[in-house]
């Protein structure tokens, strides 16, 4: 009765073979589907060779394709383990290398099926039956048969493995694609199985064949019930790993379902603390209260910093189809050198604006600059000739004096009186023009604008005494000393110097400030070594020396906003290295002993 029913089947399943395959070629350009129609085509030389045998009465024929049997065996439980492996997403976990080793243990493999008359370790010994007029090959199996059978096994089980994973992660209809494929893998073994350990008593014929081509029909009902080669599930664990940002998953009960490599770095995560409450590790820590105001919602944003790194969090709370069961979605993705990136670009945003300002500042600067110099050059006009003015008058008190000088009369010594009254005035009077004179003439000085070329002698002591003389009023109530020796002059390009020393003055005038008790600004100039030099010191707050270097950088400042922009000692230092070849430096950071070198030139000339 096997025999019969396997006469009809062995055509019927071929058929279904061939129909699986046309179908599977139209989708050739997927990869899943080459394995896919391998596995086909091997299954059906399989069954092919195994009616072959069956219909040959020849021992040697009989022999022969059995032997071609298990080399298709092996070559469909390879392509069904490469078929397998691409549908559920673990294509790469298999590499090359050992690829090529399994390839080669294969060839090992099919030489000793085919080699088996010189070693018998395939089959020790060959029989044949006869029933029914069917010759039927009977051999006893050698050591390698099992070991071969075994490798086969191997492949197939390994294989079911794999598409269960897709069974078991994959969406509803992935689980009714992994139905039809593992049912229709499963078979075969199972009748191979029964066969080839006989537990079925007076069934001599492998149905393993047939059954291989009942894989086709399902197959075929999967492809086009079910869409199985339209697309495929991936694997979870290549998809949560090889995401950049990291993901864990919550129950309704703030329990750890599920979470990827990168969540794990990041919060210490592992498999011990999966079905643990969230709020006892690391990540219960990083979210806070978040953990309970995302409770309810459908889902909320929010950045937060943890170790050092910047996260953009993201939950989603996912409900089931009936809304009784919840699951939170949480992912973490690393914003750190997008974070950094910004707060330069809001940095550079501020500098940007405060150089803004500073230009600003300047041409606001640079006009009041040339107002101001036409005002004094006004001042100075009238206040000529009042001091000429005043010489006249001074001169006609003289010659009252020696008219009254003669007279001895009560009017003359009355007279005699007021003069000397009227001459302490006009002594007073001009002492303050020529104060007044001073100042004009500085603030003149001081405000010419840059030359072209340095073509005005200069000489650091008259300058030392012209701005402190403009900076009377900034150095209000503050003791200001000197020690000015005699150092060389020389040519220099309108008032720089001037602005370098003013600037000085100012920053020190300014950290004395905060003191509450009397300031002292000292200023001391000094010829060495072929080198002008001019310190200025202070008694305010000393600078701390990990900034030494810091305070000569644009916009670098420890004063409140009102008091500076930071641009000061940068441009300070700019204006002694580019135009003098000279340097400006912090000499001590305790006594703020601010120094300046400026080198000793050819067309200098002594004071």
């Amino acid at each position: 009765m096997d025999y019969l029913f396997y006469k009809f089947l062995a055509p019927l399943t071929s058929c279904f073979l061939l129909l699986s395959i046309g179908i599977t070629f139209k989708y050739k350009k997927n990869g899943t589907a080459i394995y896919l129609m391998f596995y086909q085509i091997f299954a059906l030389l399989f069954l092919i060779s195994n009616y072959l045998e069956f219909i040959t009465s020849n021992p040697l024929l009989i022999v022969f394709f059995s032997q071609i049997q298990h080399f298709f065996l092996i070559a469909i439980s390879l392509s069904w383990f490469a078929f397998a492996r691409n549908y559920s997403g673990y294509k790469e976990i298999v590499t090359i290398p050992m690829r090529l080793v399994i390839y080669l243990i294969a060839l090992f493999l099919i030489i000793i099926i085919f080699t088996n008359q010189q070693h018998h370790l395939f089959w020790e010994d060959i029989n044949f039956l006869e029933k029914k007029g069917v010759i039927k090959l009977d051999p006893t199996y050698g050591p390698l048969f099992w070991v071969i059978s075994g490798f086969d096994y191997t492949f197939f089980i390994a294989g079911v493995v794999f598409i269960i994973v897709a069974f078991v992660s994959g969406g509803s209809l992935f689980k009714h694609q992994a139905k039809f494929i593992i049912s229709g893998f499963v078979f075969p073994l199972i009748f191979n199985f029964i066969y080839i350990f006989k537990l079925i008593p007076n069934f001599n014929k492998d149905y393993s064949a047939i059954a291989f081509g009942l894989t086709g029909l399902l197959l075929f009902i999967g492809i086009y019930r079910f869409k199985l080669l339209h697309f495929s599930p991936v694997s979870r664990n290549i998809v949560l790993n090889d995401l950049l940002e990291g993901v864990v998953t919550l129950d309704s009960y703030m329990a750890i379902i599920d979470y990827n490599e990168v969540a794990s770095r990041i919060f210490n995560l592992n498999e011990t603390l999966l079905g643990c409450n969230v709020e006892n590790t690391d990540l219960g820590k990083f979210l806070g209260d978040k953990l309970v105001s995302f409770i309810g919602d459908n889902s909320i944003s929010f950045t937060k910093e943890y170790n050092l790194e910047t996260f953009d969090v993201r939950i989603k709370t996912i409900l089931s189809a009936t809304k009784k069961n919840r699951v939170y979605l949480l992912s973490f993705n690393d914003i750190t050198e997008q974070m950094k990136l910004y707060r330069e670009l809001e940095k550079a945003n501020y500098q940007l604006k405060e150089i803004q300002l500073q230009l600003v500042q300047n041409e606001k600067m640079a006009l009041l600059g040339e107002v101001s110099a036409g005002i004094a050059h006004e001042i100075n006009n009238p206040l000529s000739f009042v001091k000429s003015n005043f010489r006249v008058l001074d001169r006609y008190i003289g010659k009252i004096e020696e008219l009254c000088c003669d007279e001895d009369s009560l009017k003359s010594k009355k007279l005699h009186e007021f003069t000397n009254e009227l001459r302490e005035i006009t002594q007073d009077s001009n002492e303050g023009i020529n104060r007044i004179s001073d100042v004009v003439t500085n603030f003149l000085g001081f405000s010419m604008g840059k030359s072209s070329s340095k073509n005005t002698l200069y000489n650091i002591n008259t300058g030392i005494k012209s701005t402190l003389l403009i900076a009377k009023n900034i150095l209000n109530n503050i003791e200001v000393t000197t020690e000015l020796e005699t150092v060389p002059s020389f040519y220099t390009t309108g008032n720089e110097i001037n602005q370098v020393l003013l600037n000085l003055f100012t920053n020190a005038a300014q950290a004395i400030d905060s003191k509450v008790d009397g300031g002292v600004i000292k200023v001391k100039t000094f010829f060495v070594n072929n080198r002008i030099i001019c310190e200025v010191s202070d008694n305010g707050s000393p600078i701390k020396d990990k900034i030494k270097e810091d305070i000569f950088k644009p916009f670098y400042t420890t004063k409140i906003e009102t008091h500076g922009t930071g641009l000061g000692h940068s441009l300070s230092r700019n204006i002694l290295e580019k135009s003098y070849n000279g340097k400006l430096y912090l000499k001590d950071c305790v006594e703020k002993v601010f120094v300046i070198e400026i080198p000793y030139q050819n067309d200098t000339v002594s004071e």
